[in-house]
Formats: C-alpha cells, structure tokens, sequence
C-alpha cells in the first residue's frame, strides 16, 4: 500500500477528512463516490419509515444528508438503477448486488441522501436524530439519547403555514463576520453547506466585531484570561469535529481593519466568497498575519483578484466609511457578535445556532415568534454596579 493510500485510509478510519475527502461503495464494489469535504456534509438520520424498514430489511435505515454540489459518482454509475416509493423519493442501488446506496427528492434537488452504511471508512461525528418514530418496530427501543421525532421528514415536509425555502426570489442568508473570530471561520466553513441544503445564497457582510462590543459595551472573548482558555478548547474540538481546521493565529487579538475592508470592496458574489475563503484560511489554518499589506495583499490575488490594487483601494476614506456604515447597521438590525446569520428577518448568533438555523429555514422552528412575547415584558429588578 502506497503512503498516500495509508494515509487516506488512516485518516477516514479515524473519522477525520482524507485529502481527496469521503468514499463510498457499495457491497461489490461495482458503484463507488466520492465526498469533496466535511463542509458538503449534513445531518444523520435514522429513519423508522416503513419505507426505509423494508428497503433496508432493518428496524431502521441510516442517511447522512449531503450537498450535491459536493457529491459525485466516480465510477458505476451506469450500474444504479432506481425505484421511486409513493412518497416521491427515489432510490438508488446497484444492479448487480443491490446495496442501497442514495435516496432523492424532486423537493430538495440541491441535497442527496448516502445511506451511511456504505461509507467505506466513518464519516466524522455528525448532529443525529430519530425521524418517523410513530412507525417504529416495537422490539426496539431508541435509547441513545438523540432526538426523535413522530413524523417530520426534513426533505419531503414543512410544517403547515410555514413558507417554503429554496424557492426563485428566496432571500440570501447575510452572514456577519470579522476574521477575529475562530466561530467565525468555524461557521463560514460549514454555513454554505446548510444554505445549500435550503436552496439560498450567502452574503458575507464583514462587520467590526470590536465595534459590535463597544455598542455593547463588554469585553471580547479574548481580553478575558479565563473565557479565551476555554474557549481555545472549545473552537479545537468543534474543529476536530466538524472535520474543520483550526491552527495558532500568528497573534490574538489582531487588527482585522484591512482585510474586512479589503473584503467590503465592490467586486461580484463569487469573487468575494473567494477573497473571504482566502483570507478566513490565511489567519486559523495557515497563521498569516492580516495585518501585513504585504501578506493580504498576495492572499487576494491568490482569490483571483489584483491584491495590490486592493489593498490600496481599502485605504479609501469611502471604503473605511462603508465598513464602519455596516457595522453600525448591523447593531441596528440587532447583531451583538460574530458569527451572526440574518435570515428572513430572524437573527442566529454563533457557529452553534447553524442546526436552529437550518431547522428555521426548513420550516421545523420548536417556537413560534410569539413563544417569545411574554420574555420581552419580563422586568429588571436588580443590576450590577
């Protein structure tokens, strides 16, 4: 075995991403494909439907949601074939051993289910739940603490009176980030693969977290000792487990002025997903220092744009007024901290809100927004001096 192979092999078997991302195949490896990265990666579900029962002859059927921009079929492919159950969906499997290997919807046609059985090594640890419990076996019983759910099938239903996402005119997800924040990268890293999944867009608004606090009036995570020890240990584990990684920046806290103004310069959608993807790597994965010209500058042009040019752009009085424009909007929309994703009108702060976000965007919000009416009128009866 080659080292390349070893090391593809050692790294899936401990659930991290292999260079060349996930495999999969089925039972006579006649169907095989591949997974791009962590960020194209879903939720798993196990799902109790009678479909999914008989389908699989088990109690349950396991499918990890997947992007399909970042799922391909590399080799085989001309062996599945399919069979379309009443609900719509339609299953994949091989002709010549019959492994069950994907599911798929009309409905959701930006997301494809893997059976994840089929992985050739693990996955990384992924947000688990129980769907359709209602039609569960009753010789078995879920006790792994996860969540369960009655019905509820996150790609073929939307719970009534809720709008459907993904659909022409959907509003992009407005992401607020400084590349201060390690949550910040963290989130920026996995959220496209959630906007993916509700059919939107991303518009990456580069906001002055130091500005948020000051509206505020609070310290930032790192000028408190024992908030930044935790919290290196947080961003690391979710790191680990997200597949995402997580390196020492060169310093902390760092001035991010040039790169978020850098990031503010007029330029199209695509171009400035590249110029933020560039630079959220040059400071938690390569520990670049952004407050070097020269460093930003050759970051941009390897984004596909003239780096020069835009670092002296950046230094524009109108450039340096629209960054401080949206910061100052942003306090205004309600946004205290980065990451912050705005979504039709409903704010989720932190790389960990990504999960309510998604279930918000799929119509599968817990609350409605009046759940939350009587906490406003709650009055204050004491304060710190």
């Amino acid at each position: 075995m080659s080292d390349p192979e070893r090391e593809t092999r050692d790294t899936q078997a401990a659930g991290k991403e292999a260079p060349g991302g996930w495999t999969g195949s089925c039972l006579c490896g006649a169907v095989r494909y591949r997974i791009r990265g962590a960020e194209w990666l879903g939720a798993m579900e196990h799902c109790h439907c009678t479909d999914c029962r008989k389908a699989h002859a088990a109690a349950f059927a396991t499918f990890v949601d997947v992007v399909r921009d970042g799922f391909t079929w590399s080799s085989g492919e001309e062996r599945l074939r399919s069979h379309q159950v009443a609900t719509g969906a339609v299953r994949r499997f091989c002709d010549r051993c019959g492994s069950l290997l994907a599911w798929e919807h009309a409905r959701s046609p930006g997301s494809i289910c893997i059976t994840a059985a089929t992985f050739d090594t693990n996955p990384p640890p992924l947000t688990g739940r129980h769907i359709f419990v209602r039609s569960r076996v009753p010789w078995f019983e879920c006790r792994d603490g996860l969540p369960q759910y009655e019905t509820n099938d996150p790609h073929t239903q939307s719970d009534p009176g809720r709008r459907a996402v993904g659909t022409p005119g959907a509003r992009p997800i407005r992401f607020f980030f400084d590349y201060i924040s390690p949550n910040a990268w963290l989130a920026w890293a996995r959220l496209r693969g959630f906007a993916a999944r509700a059919g939107r867009g991303v518009e990456p608004v580069p906001v002055l977290f130091a500005g948020l606090l000051d509206a505020s009036g609070r310290p930032g995570p790192a000028e408190v000792p024992a908030m930044w020890r935790w919290m290196v240990r947080n961003v690391l584990r979710k790191g680990a487990l997200y597949g995402v990684p997580v390196n020492p920046p060169h310093s902390h806290p760092f001035n991010p002025l040039l790169a978020l103004r850098v990031s503010s310069l007029p330029m199209s959608d695509a171009q400035r997903e590249e110029v933020v993807e560039s630079l959220f790597r040059a400071v938690w994965v390569d520990g670049v220092d952004l407050s070097d010209r020269s460093e930003v500058a050759r970051r941009v042009s390897a984004a596909g744009m003239d780096g020069d040019r835009a670092v002296r752009d950046a230094g524009e009085r109108q450039v340096k007024d629209l960054l401080r424009r949206r910061t100052e909007e942003a306090v205004a929309a309600g946004v205290f901290g980065v990451p912050t994703m705005l979504v039709d009108g409903e704010l989720f702060w932190g790389n960990d809100d990504l999960e309510f976000m998604e279930r918000f965007l799929g119509g599968r919000d817990p609350i409605v927004p009046e759940d939350a009416s009587p906490w406003q009128r709650v009055p204050s009866s004491a304060r710190r001096r």
